[in-house]
């Protein structure tokens, strides 16, 4: 279900995670967005999954002393004596 229907505004807004391109089905956001207005322009990060917006880029990159592990599309944690990593 990517869309749910708000009775306030009586229409219905993709959900989080989706956005709206103009058409009945939403598009998914970039992995790494809670909402976003395209799939390259975060609006929020999900802050429990320990992502923070790039305002140069407008992704959520991983907070400080986590890394991006694109290939489960989540931020592990560093080595508790790094600061920053890779892996």
């Amino acid at each position: 279900l990517q869309r749910t229907f708000a009775a306030a505004s009586k229409s219905c807004p993709c959900n989080n995670g989706y956005y709206d391109n103009a058409a009945p089905l939403c598009l998914p956001c970039n992995y790494t967005c809670s909402t976003c207005s395209n799939n390259r322009s975060c609006l929020t990060c999900n802050l429990t999954r320990f992502r923070t917006i790039n305002t140069l880029t407008g992704l959520c990159v991983c907070i400080t002393s986590y890394y991006d592990n694109s290939s489960t599309e989540t931020c592990l944690a560093c080595h508790p004596t790094c600061l920053t990593c890779i892996n």
